[in-house]
C-alpha cells in the first residue's frame, strides 16, 4: 500500500512540486519578495504541465521498450493525463488573465521560450534520448527558473550577492540530483536505448562530475557567511546547505547502498522538501 502510494507521488511529479514549492517559499522569504498566493500556484502548475508532458512524449516514443514504471504508468494513463494538461493550462490561462502583471508576461516569456526549445529539441530533433543534447542541464536550468523566477524578478532592485548564492546554491543541488538520476539508471537507460550524461560519458565522468558540483555547492554557505551586508536569516541558510550538500554526497559515495530498492531517489527528492522546514528558524 505504501509502496503504491509512493509510487503514484513519484509517477505524477508530486515529489518534484513539493521540492519545488519548498524551494520557492525559501527563495520568497529570504529575498523578501511577499508575492501574491497565486503566483506559486501557476508556477506549480506549470511545472507539472512541462514534466508530465515531457513524461508522456518520452513514453509515446519508447512504445514497447520502455522499462521504467513511470513511462509504462504514463503509457497506461496517457488519455487522462492530457485531458489534466489541458485543464491545469485552462487555469493557469485565467489565472494569467485575472492577475496580470508585467512581471508574470516577462517570467513566462523567459521561461517559456527555453521549454519550447528543449521540448523541440528533445521530443522532435533528438527523438527523446535516442541522441544526447545535455537534457539534464536543460532540467536543472529550467527547474531553477520556475521556483525562483518571480522572486527575483519582484525583488530584482533589491538583490544582494548574497541572494543570487542562494539562488546559484539551489541551482548547484538540483543539478546534482538531476545527474545522480543519471549514474543510478545509466543500466536501465541503456535497455530503453536512451542518451543520458552517464550513458553518454560514462559513470566515472557523472560521478566526477557531481563530485565537482558538490564542491563548488560547498564553497557557496562560506561564501554566504562571508559576503558582505550580513543578513540576520543566513545562518539557518547556511546550516540548511551544508545538510543538503552531506546528503547528496552520500548519495554519490554510497552507490552500493543507496542503489538497493531505489533508494537514491527517496533520499534525493526529499532532500529538496528541507528548505521548507528552514522557514521555521526564519
Amino acid at each position: 500500500m505504501v509502496r503504491n502510494f509512493y509510487a503514484f507521488i513519484r509517477y505524477t511529479s508530486i515529489d518534484i512540486l513539493a521540492g519545488a514549492l519548498s524551494q520557492y517559499l525559501l527563495v520568497n522569504h529570504f529575498l523578501d519578495s511577499a508575492l501574491p498566493i497565486h503566483i506559486p500556484i501557476i508556477l506549480l502548475l506549470v511545472i507539472w504541465i512541462i514534466y508530465t508532458l515531457d513524461h508522456i512524449l518520452d513514453a509515446g516514443n519508447l512504445k514497447e521498450n520502455a522499462i521504467k514504471g513511470r513511462y509504462i504508468w504514463h503509457q497506461k494513463n496517457r488519455s487522462i493525463l492530457l485531458i489534466m494538461v489541458g485543464l491545469c493550462m485552462v487555469i493557469v490561462g485565467i489565472l494569467s488573465l485575472l492577475f496580470y502583471s508585467r512581471a508574470i508576461l516577462l517570467l513566462g516569456v523567459i521561461l517559456g521560450i527555453p521549454v519550447i526549445i528543449y521540448l523541440f529539441l528533445h521530443q522532435i530533433i533528438f527523438k527523446a534520448g535516442k541522441q544526447y543534447f545535455y537534457k539534464e542541464f536543460w532540467i536543472g536550468i529550467i527547474y531553477t527558473a520556475g521556483f525562483s523566477g518571480m522572486p527575483i524578478l519582484y525583488s530584482w532592485n533589491d538583490l544582494l550577492f548574497q541572494h543570487w548564492l542562494v539562488i546559484l546554491g539551489l541551482y548547484l543541488l538540483v543539478q546534482v540530483n538531476v545527474l545522480l538520476y543519471s549514474l543510478y539508471e545509466r543500466s536501465t537507460d541503456e535497455m530503453e536505448s536512451l542518451m543520458t550524461f552517464a550513458t553518454r560519458h560514462g559513470n566515472e565522468i557523472c560521478a566526477g562530475i557531481i563530485s565537482f558540483l558538490l564542491f563548488i555547492a560547498f564553497l557557496i554557505p562560506i561564501a554566504i557567511t562571508l559576503s558582505p551586508h550580513p543578513d540576520p536569516h543566513r545562518f539557518p541558510v547556511t546550516v540548511l546547505f551544508l545538510v543538503m550538500i552531506a546528503i547528496l554526497s552520500l548519495i554519490r559515495f554510497q552507490t552500493e547502498y543507496f542503489q538497493e530498492d531505489g533508494r537514491y531517489g527517496k533520499v534525493a527528492d526529499l532532500v529538496f522538501i528541507l528548505p521548507a522546514g528552514v522557514l521555521l528558524f526564519l
